[in-house]
């Protein structure tokens, strides 16, 4: 698991030096839970996640990690990660996310190499962080990873998906564009579960799309099947990514 977070994280932009391929889409929400758990194990890894996330946060979908976050058990170091970085972006869509997260019932440190050392472990009691403190977590350490963390054309380039956000915002329809990035065509339904997202907002989305004439809609049946046309899906693609993007397929 952390070989492969480390792919995905060098593919988002973290210098990790780790080979990559552009084929698939990035799920870059459940990269950030996936991280901040088995980050525990591997500071470099939940180092490079903050320092991401200091410079990228606005690529986030907050009402997607929502969900996400809902759904796990433990969400103490994200919230302490969270923090860290509304801090120094106090506007970012990750405040919302934060008030899902929960401390720790009792204390615990975040890294488990730190309590096999019993001197690194007295060590990080006396010097814990407020911000790790907070969240039920004893650590001592905090980074950004510096210059390790490249800009935003590295990441467009490399997440086509990422771009369709930088263009039309972190919300429904950078999403819906995503889907039909690998997807011929989808009922609302279909949709909205690919996507983890409500129906009620993905089928409105839809349906504004094909009313100013960049999705169309069919009736099968009792069913309405979109699609996005295919030519406006290219363009889009190869405005950020050029010839490295994946290519959605025609129709």
């Amino acid at each position: 698991m952390l070989s492969d977070l480390y792919t995905l994280w060098t593919r988002l932009g973290v210098a990790f030096d780790q080979s990559f391929s552009v084929e698939d889409l990035v799920d870059l929400e459940k990269i950030l839970v996936e991280t901040s758990q088995a980050g525990r194990d591997d500071s470099r890894l939940l180092f490079g996640m903050r320092g991401w996330l200091l410079k990228h946060h606005d690529l986030v979908n907050g009402s997607r990690l929502i969900r996400f976050v809902r759904q796990e058990k433990q969400t103490a170091v994200l919230g302490a990660v969270i923090d860290s970085v509304i801090e120094i972006n106090p506007r970012s869509v990750l405040k919302a996310v934060r008030r899902y997260c929960r401390k720790l019932n009792k204390p615990e440190f975040l890294f488990r190499r730190i309590g096999r050392s019993p001197t690194e472990s007295e060590l990080n009691q006396e010097e814990c962080l407020s911000v790790w403190k907070r969240w039920n977590l004893i650590s001592r350490e905090m980074s950004t990873m510096g210059e390790a963390i490249l800009e935003k054309p590295y990441v467009l380039r490399n997440n086509p998906n990422l771009a369709l956000r930088a263009l039309f915002g972190a919300g429904t329809r950078a999403e819906i564009f995503s889907y039909f990035i690998k997807n011929k065509e989808g009922n609302a339904l279909e949709i909205s579960f690919a996507l983890g997202q409500s129906y009620q907002p993905v089928y409105s989305e839809l349906m504004a799309l094909c009313k100013i004439g960049l999705g169309k809609v069919t009736k099968v049946g009792a069913e309405r099947i979109f699609q996005v046309p295919y030519p406006f899906l290219k363009v889009l693609l190869n405005l950020f990514a050029g010839n490295s993007a994946p290519q959605p397929r025609p129709f």
